[in-house]
């Protein structure tokens, strides 16, 4: 892959190295990805603090928050601030349900089964505009997943094999202790 290497090299000169998000830990990467739609990181940023300053970090807190609150920094966000809501507690709501509130305990897991982590639930997601033709029995729209969101999903894989190396470095369990 030296012509893949040689692009990533250009690119960097280019346009400088990129910037990492704010977000810290999985958690509030997802949310950095539905924090805005189409909008800058600069946006994204304000939404995010905004969320961690008057709601808190974590998903038990945006669970918990003022509904008034949450629509507020919604609206930072772009169009259709009501829908950004229902995928924060959505968002909230798998966190608590299947992570127990910590979806950071991922990067402690071993790498494969890690892999196979529930994190998709987390990134489906519909677009604004998008046909919301299937009903949820409460009357909201089923939201389909939205494809931006896929580099979470990427991230997440980089950042295990970052912190645990590629599946094949990674120590397979001792037994028997």
């Amino acid at each position: 892959m030296p012509d893949f290497k040689k692009l990533i090299a250009r690119l960097k000169r280019h346009y400088g190295e990129p910037k990492l998000p704010p977000a810290q830990g999985p958690f509030e990467l997802v949310m950095w990805e539905n924090s805005c739609y189409l909008l800058s990181d600069e946006r994204r940023a304000a939404v995010l603090e905004g969320l961690r300053a008057q709601v808190g970090p974590d998903a038990g807190a945006i669970l918990n928050a003022d509904r008034d609150t949450l629509l507020a920094l919604a609206g930072m966000g772009g169009m259709r601030p009501e829908t950004r809501v229902f995928r924060w507690l959505e968002i909230a709501r798998i966190t608590m349900s299947q992570f127990d509130g910590d979806l950071d305990r991922i990067l402690r897991e071993p790498y494969e089964k890690a892999k196979k982590a529930q994190v998709p639930p987390l990134l489906q997601a519909g677009w604004p505009g998008q046909p919301q033709s299937v009903e949820e029995p409460q009357g909201l729209p089923q939201l389909s997943r939205d494809p931006h969101l896929n580099m979470v999903q990427s991230s997440l894989q980089v950042l295990l094999e970052e912190l645990l190396g590629p599946p094949e470095a990674v120590p397979k369990p001792v037994r028997g202790w």
